[in-house]
């Protein structure tokens, strides 16, 4: 039996920061002036697209992990 809202909180919570993170990444592609949330972070262009991959890849590591609990678990197919 699949969990209410298509996942566990654990996979809903790397699926969080992996679309938002990818979302902001492309923003900052093709405007390099809107640096978004984190913005604070300084250093300009590359520096904040890197702090947005790295959080992508939190992400979906987090997503992925999760998944594969369920699976093991017997929560998935």
């Amino acid at each position: 039996m699949q969990p209410p809202l298509g996942g566990d909180p654990p996979e809903r919570l790397g699926d969080l920061p992996a679309s938002r993170g990818l979302r902001a990444a492309r923003r900052r592609l093709f405007d390099h002036d809107n640096t978004g949330l984190l913005g604070w972070l300084g250093g300009g262009f590359g520096p904040v697209l890197a702090a947005y991959a790295a959080l992508v890849a939190a992400g979906v590591l987090l997503a992925g992990w999760s998944h594969t609990r369920a699976k093991a678990a017997g929560r998935r197919n």
